[in-house]
């Protein structure tokens, strides 16, 4: 966001790409030493079904599926319709929606520094609850304030219960699985996760297109406390 504001989306694409090339170099040297193991090689299609059989027989990962996918679907409202809020609810341009989208980024990262400490003070019920308040107070913050820091403030939250949400989901998945299954019980979590972030991204688009958004905004802070 900081980069968007000060040099524009082209340089924060560039940023983004080269950032990756660190993490490229390090896996490609990265020799980990796997246990051998006596089982065979299962087929590409029977791995996949006997992944999607473990998920529907399994109530619990259920519940996290369905949780994620809704948190996605009303939270992707926020990031999606980001910039009409810089442009036509405060009225500001590219460096507000910069400042705004850092706003996020900071709120993210403030999440992920701060959620092993509450896991040792909060149930995981109570935290995804906050996570889902927190984001809905975030939304209904974006529809109703006319000033980009307002927006900002409102963003940290917002940024801060994303990452609390996902990652607390994450756990749940990985601790909840057999390590036989657990690699494709993770992609069908992001699948769901992230089908409800672009699904929602569209029909908020497609509310906001209508009614403005506002009105979008609005009805996904309510959504995401139902």
């Amino acid at each position: 966001g900081i980069i968007v504001a000060a040099a524009g989306a082209a340089a924060a694409f560039a940023v983004n790409t080269l950032s990756y090339v660190g993490l490229i170099i390090v896996l490609a040297r990265w020799k980990p030493e796997l246990p051998a193991s006596t089982l065979p090689r299962e087929a590409l299609g029977a791995a996949m079904g006997a992944g999607l059989r473990y998920v529907a027989m399994s109530p619990n990962i259920g519940k996290v599926l369905v949780r994620s996918s809704a948190f996605g679907f009303s939270a992707g409202a926020v990031l999606a319709l980001l910039p009409l809020v810089a442009r036509d609810v405060v009225k500001g341009d590219a460096l507000s929606y910069g400042i705004m989208l850092g706003a996020f980024g900071i709120g993210a990262v403030g999440g992920a520094l701060t959620s092993v400490r509450l896991r040792q003070l909060l149930s995981s019920e109570t935290m995804v609850r906050m996570a889902f308040a927190g984001f809905a107070v975030c939304a209904f913050n974006a529809a109703v304030s006319n000033h980009a820091w307002q927006t900002s403030l409102g963003l940290l939250v917002g940024g801060a219960c994303w990452v609390t949400a996902l990652s607390h989901f994450n756990v749940t998945v990985q601790m909840s699985t057999p390590r036989w299954v657990v690699g494709r019980v993770l992609s069908v979590y992001q699948t769901a996760t992230f089908g409800g972030i672009a699904l929602g991204s569209w029909v908020w688009g497609v509310v906001a297109d209508a009614h403005g958004a506002e009105v979008a905004l609005i009805a996904a802070s309510v959504a995401m406390l139902a």
